[in-house]
């Protein structure tokens, strides 16, 4: 598990930052503060070292699309390259990652340093990728084999950009497995489930909202899967087109954290899209729950008030340890840095600290009406 992330000339992180971080997180602050940018490290790091190997920094892939090099290097930097540090709980070691631009390769960064357990891992023969096509290289792991880059080949993410209502889906034998970051394979997942784990994500999806039926099908061609929704429990079926958004759109939070390994890291950004407030503290007791029984990291980037709030009474109730959650406030300094401020949670469930401006905007306009 992550405990620390340093972030060094990558996009609004022009000088190191050191993000700290628990087993349940919070990325919260205005927008446009760098909360996605932090994300965007352990997506970039996850789909590289997925795909076989560290040695080119793959900027578009399965999780994230970011474009060239050059737009992901901070302003104003005297050279062209980047880092990134990641400190390990378990081995209480580093891992840092450093990357350069290529100039033949522009959708790409040059690894110009790697070091785990305070070993130069560069020393390791490494392949370039394959004419030109980044995606199809192969760089061979085993090499760092017990360094902690395993840690990276289980990066799950769910974007805000999530499918919705959607009533079927091309039918997928081949990738059964993978849910998607926008959820465009959440039914297969759902077909290829026994009775009793889909009947979990019925129970997650009805306890969270207040009542779901949850079916999934093949078409007699079998060539497509249909889901089939209601708000009720043992209530008839619909397509999701005529049942409430916030079912379709919360379905693929919901079987990710019930399917992906345990030991894994799950991403998700704005949980609380299409939600009523007291279904965003739902979930994230849901989320809670389930990522402390299956010692999954969550990382939840948010802009809701329920979202923290949830968090909060969940460690009053002894739900969750305070020294289990961070709330990672992300502001900007008078001269336009980036600052990450770590907020603690007691066993009352009150923060060590209330920046300027945190969770405040319900008193403000309260203070108007008055």
């Amino acid at each position: 598990m992550f405990d620390q992330i340093s972030i060094n000339q990558f996009k609004c992180f022009s000088k190191e930052q050191t993000i700290h971080l628990a087993p349940i997180n919070v990325f919260y602050g205005k927008n446009g503060r760098g909360k996605s940018t932090v994300a965007q490290v352990f997506l970039l790091l996850g789909q590289t070292i997925q795909k076989g190997g560290a040695s080119y920094l793959l900027l578009n892939g399965k999780m994230v699309r970011l474009g060239l090099f050059k737009d992901i290097l901070s302003r104003n930097i005297e050279d062209d390259k980047l880092s990134f540090k990641f400190h390990l709980e378990e081995k209480n070691s580093d891992i840092i990652f450093e990357y350069q631009a290529d100039q033949e390769k522009p959708t790409v960064g040059k690894l110009s340093r790697l070091e785990a357990d305070g070993m130069n891992l560069m020393d390791f023969q490494t392949k370039a990728p394959g004419s030109g096509n980044e995606e199809s290289q192969e760089v061979s792991l085993s090499a760092f084999s017990g360094h902690g880059l395993e840690n990276f080949m289980n990066i799950y993410y769910v974007s805000a950009s999530r499918r919705g209502q959607v009533n079927s889906e091309p039918r997928n034998d081949i990738d059964g497995k993978a849910i998607g970051t926008k959820g465009e394979n959440v039914y297969n997942v759902l077909l290829a489930m026994n009775k009793e784990d889909r009947e979990d994500v019925r129970k997650s999806l009805s306890e969270i909202l207040d009542g779901a039926t949850l079916g999934v099908k093949e078409t007699a061609a079998h060539d497509e899967v249909e889901l089939l929704l209601d708000s009720k429990d043992n209530g008839d079926s619909f397509r999701p087109v005529n049942v409430g958004f916030g079912y379709s759109y919360i379905l693929p939070i919901i079987v990710n954290a019930l399917v992906i390994p345990e030991g894994s890291v799950l991403i998700v950004e704005n949980p609380e899209a299409h939600l009523f407030p007291a279904a965003q503290s739902k979930l994230m007791e849901f989320l809670i729950r389930t990522c402390k029984e299956r010692n999954i990291q969550l990382i939840v980037e948010s802009h809701s008030d329920h979202v923290v709030n949830g968090i909060r009474i969940a460690v009053k109730k002894g739900n969750l340890e305070p020294d289990d959650v961070v709330v990672d406030y992300f502001d900007r300094q008078g001269n336009g840095d980036v600052k990450v401020k770590d907020l603690h949670i007691d066993k009352n469930g009150q923060m060590n600290d209330y920046p300027d401006d945190f969770m405040d905007e319900w008193t403000r306009q309260l203070l108007e009406l008055a």
